[in-house]
């Protein structure tokens, strides 16, 4: 019952780190 909305929101999160990640390399060029 855990498990399955666990790895959801573990995806959900891994997804929007990597589109937050992006946005902010493009919006905020420091590298």
């Amino acid at each position: 019952m855990i498990t399955m909305p666990d790895q959801a929101f573990v995806l959900l999160f891994v997804l929007a780190n990597l589109a937050f990640s992006d946005h902010k390399i493009v919006t905020n060029p420091h590298k």
